[in-house]
């Protein structure tokens, strides 16, 4: 069973550990090359990391599954990665609208959301 905490009593090495373990290490995202893993693991903590993922595999034209494997390792080894970025954006925004079309409520955070995926 999961222990609750206070958010404003974690530490910083607390929260390294769970940004490690929960988005870095999950389901091969620390796998990426380097040119793409940053904003991945952005939008994992930002969307969720089944998002992440997802949008991995659509901007590179392969079924959404649920891990970074091999095939999605394979595919980009051939990838212009400024083309994938711009790809994974858009995918990132959509998702941005659908939270919004879903919970109005959260449309307080679109400029921040989108901002951010603007930087990748």
């Amino acid at each position: 069973m999961l222990k609750t905490f206070t958010l404003m009593k974690i530490t910083r090495e607390r929260a390294n550990a769970i940004y490690y373990r929960d988005y870095w290490k999950y389901n091969g995202i620390d796998t990426l090359p380097d040119e793409i893993v940053g904003i991945v693991f952005d939008n994992a903590v930002i969307q969720g990391q089944g998002t992440a993922i997802q949008n991995v595999h659509k901007s590179l034209d392969i079924v959404p599954g649920a891990i970074i494997g091999p095939t999605t390792l394979k595919k980009l080894e051939n990838t212009d990665y400024s083309v994938f970025i711009n790809r994974f954006k858009n995918y990132a925004k959509s998702r941005v609208n659908e939270i919004i079309d879903n919970d109005d409520s959260q449309s307080i955070f679109k400029n921040g959301w989108n901002n951010r995926i603007s930087k990748y």
